[in-house]
């Protein structure tokens, strides 16, 4: 009987759900547009806007500063002298100056080596950063075509000099391809936030319209009427995220799922205890909607900053990189960039899903206990 009452009230969920239009538009905004348009974005670098100060003005000194082009950095500027450099850095109009020193081609031809400067804005560590890399790699590959063409020396000579030279092998993600962790992190970051808000949101709804106490004058209990919330936004929750696999992660954005899709599941449903938990909390608090929604981003936000995904805990002082063990949003990444990316299964995953798990009885215990307190 009490499993009938259960499904008897999972039903009226659904319904009520698919009545509740802006909880259905989230859920499908979070499920396609939302981890679509994260993987649109990119952390390479994109028309970096330079200047550059040819105080050479040779053949060897335009080779070079050809050699900053799109799609990494675009040219604003081609100066004989650096005394508008600090003008424009100072305005943004442009991010770097490389400065290319007199005498430049007559140093090289002489065999000696010739320098090179880079004068960026550094408002922005990261970009200026990844700027610096890359002008390294290109002036290397210039120096590379010089000691070649003009130096006379041959491929096969430049591998016997005494230089350090790296080999990198790529794994995973060969191409790296950073849509692809972008996709999936704004994806389960995503999945995060329906997972709180719509056991917390379908609450509130019967509270903001009366039919909480309705129901708690019938012979249900106030487990039957919680256990159905939980399984009704789980096999919605799962439904939405098997889409977004298959639509978004396999068939837009052509991402390779190298794991076993049962078990990303599997532990969807684990992380489902936690986060569950968080969202019968919030409904014991929040009166209408808009409560809700807002309150959900106020949890939401620590979670997915101390998950990783936004900060990689390396980044984190040690005091914060301890606070990371109790996001579960932090295991649940773990996980599943294991099963996307690299095939993992049960026996390399043990761990974090059991510490995901424990975590998840914890909160979900909390929220039920609280749930009961709140509407018994």
């Amino acid at each position: 009987m009490a499993i009938r009452r259960i499904l008897s009230l999972m039903k009226k969920e659904f319904r009520q759900f698919l009545r509740n239009i802006p909880l259905v538009a989230i859920v499908l905004f979070a499920a396609t547009l939302d981890p679509y348009s994260a993987g649109e974005l990119t952390l390479d670098l994109r028309n970096f806007n330079v200047a550059i100060a040819d105080l050479d003005g040779s053949t060897l000194s335009a080779e070079l500063a050809g050699k900053l082009r799109s799609p990494f950095f675009r040219i604003k500027h081609r100066m004989r002298d650096t005394g508008e450099m600090e003008s424009m850095l100072v305005s943004g109009e442009v991010s770097m100056v490389m400065i290319i020193p007199e005498d430049f081609e007559r140093t090289l031809e002489r065999r000696r080596q010739a320098t090179v400067q880079l004068v960026l804005d550094g408002t922005d560590a990261n970009a200026s950063t990844i700027a610096i890399s890359y002008v390294g790699g290109i002036v290397n590959e210039f120096s590379e075509s010089v000691a070649v063409e003009r130096w006379r020396y041959s491929r096969d000579s430049l591998g016997d000099m005494p230089l350090v030279r790296d080999q990198t092998r790529v794994l995973f993600n060969p191409n790296l391809d950073d849509g692809w962790f972008m996709v999936i992190s704004e994806f389960l970051t995503a999945l995060t936030m329906i997972s709180i808000l719509l056991p917390a949101a379908l609450t509130v709804y019967e509270k903001q319209f009366g039919t909480m106490e309705q129901l708690m004058v019938t012979p249900l209990r106030v487990h039957e009427i919680m256990l159905a919330k939980i399984f009704t936004t789980g096999l919605i929750i799962l439904a939405s995220a098997y889409i977004t696999v298959f639509t978004i992660l396999k068939w837009a954005k052509n991402i390779p799922i190298r794991g076993d899709l049962f078990y990303f599941g599997l532990v969807t449903f684990i992380f489902l205890f936690a986060t569950s938990g968080l969202g019968l909390l919030i409904a014991t608090v929040a009166d209408n909607l808009s409560e809700t929604i807002l309150l959900t981003f106020i949890v939401l936000v620590p979670i997915a900053f101390l998950s990783g995904a936004w900060t990689p805990p390396e980044a984190m002082p040690d005091w914060m990189r301890a606070l990371i063990y109790f996001s579960p949003l932090n295991y649940y990444l773990e996980i599943s960039y294991g099963i996307f990316f690299r095939g993992v299964g049960p026996a390399e995953t043990w761990l974090s899903l059991t510490l995901l798990f424990g975590l998840g009885a914890l909160i979900f215990a909390a929220g039920a206990l609280r749930f009961r307190k709140k509407f018994a």
